[in-house]
């Protein structure tokens, strides 16, 4: 199978924070959170720049994130854990070029979409 994105290994508890400003598409529980099957708890992040992040695997999202709030770059999230399809604890990343296209050919990486920047730490 295709993974479009990156998995950066994070401690259960790890603090997340977004690494885009936009507004809240999608913050839930996937129906297989602790099945071994979907993405467990996850937010899907559409970003003022026009791309889409997706982040995979949380242990909780804050209260205070949900659908249509806004967000900012550097914003605490939730924290890590590996909730659906996962083995270890940690984050799964992806990015996609728009919002509305989540096929592979859309992935962007996200090493390349942040210049770097590390999704775990403000």
């Amino acid at each position: 199978t295709q993974h479009n994105g990156m998995d950066m290994r994070a401690p259960t508890g790890t603090a997340l924070y977004s690494p885009v400003s936009g507004t809240i598409v999608e913050a839930k529980s996937d129906i297989a959170v602790n099945s071994g099957w979907g993405n467990g708890n996850y937010v899907r992040i559409n970003a003022d720049n026009g791309t889409q992040v997706v982040m995979i695997h949380l242990e909780s999202l804050l209260s205070s994130i949900s659908q249509g709030r806004r967000v900012n770059a550097g914003q605490m999230i939730g924290t890590s854990n590996n909730t659906g399809s996962s083995d270890d604890p940690h984050l799964h990343i992806s990015v996609y070029k728009n919002q509305t296209s989540k096929a592979f050919s859309n992935s962007i990486d996200p090493k390349i979409a942040f210049g770097g920047q590390n999704c775990s730490a403000p």
